[in-house]
């Protein structure tokens, strides 16, 4: 299985299995945002492959909370954090859970060190608001180091983003740079490139230069995995 994937709305691997599992384990209805539920599917398809069952779970944007449920169903202790509302199907399973509601530097700083055994990202720490003073960038750099700190040796990062959804508002983090911030703070990447053209598959300008990242139409998500040493 190929851990680091840009993978599109149309390729039948990516989803099948996991998509519909996803709709049927929380009777969540396909008015979900689409996008949510494909980055979430890929997350499962990964955390599952890498046999994560127990331990802590930190969920870094958890929004609704339906992902964190399948987690917290094994048995793991999920700690969640959101700047609004913590989901009430999750944190009802009070002693399976630790809801900490802030931004995200905020929040983590509260998580001890080499405490956590999975953390995972849908879009949440992967990107910033361009309306805020920090860059994409900068906040997945700052986050990434975050990461690196509470997981244990050994524990697995894994990130899933949606590259239709904010290229054009210029919040993106690219894949390829997105891969390299995040070895920066110390984890290790599962494979050394990412098994997909950049340019073939986020840009559908069949003029576009390499470094031309545009996306006419279509969802695309990467998913990249990550283990601290």
């Amino acid at each position: 299985m190929k851990m680091n994937r840009v993978l599109r709305k149309d390729d039948p691997e990516a989803y099948e299995s996991f998509f519909e599992r996803i709709l049927d384990y929380n009777n969540t209805e396909h008015g979900q945002k689409e996008d949510a539920l494909l980055k979430w599917s890929t997350i499962l398809e990964a955390a599952e492959h890498l046999e994560i069952e127990d331990g802590v779970v930190l969920d870094a944007g958890c929004g609704p909370g339906h992902l964190s449920l399948f987690f917290i169903e094994k048995g793991m202790h999920a700690i969640l954090i959101d700047m609004n509302q913590l989901p009430s199907l999750c944190m009802e399973r009070e002693e399976s859970v630790t809801g900490i509601v802030d931004d995200f530097f905020s929040a983590i700083k509260s998580v001890d060190d080499n405490s956590v055994d999975f953390v995972f990202d849908a879009c949440a720490v992967t990107h910033f608001d361009i309306k805020t003073e920090i860059t994409a960038n900068d906040g997945l750099s700052r986050a990434a180091k975050e990461i690196n700190r509470v997981l244990k040796p050994g524990g697995y990062f894994i990130c899933a983003s949606d590259a239709h959804n904010h290229v054009e508002e210029g919040e993106f983090v690219m894949p390829d740079i997105m891969k390299n911030l995040i070895e920066e703070s110390g984890l290790v990447s599962l494979e050394d490139d990412i098994s997909y053209p950049f340019n073939h598959c986020l840009s559908e300008d069949p003029n576009a230069e390499d470094e031309t990242y545009y996306v006419a139409g279509g969802i695309h998500i990467v998913r990249l995995v990550f283990r601290k040493p």
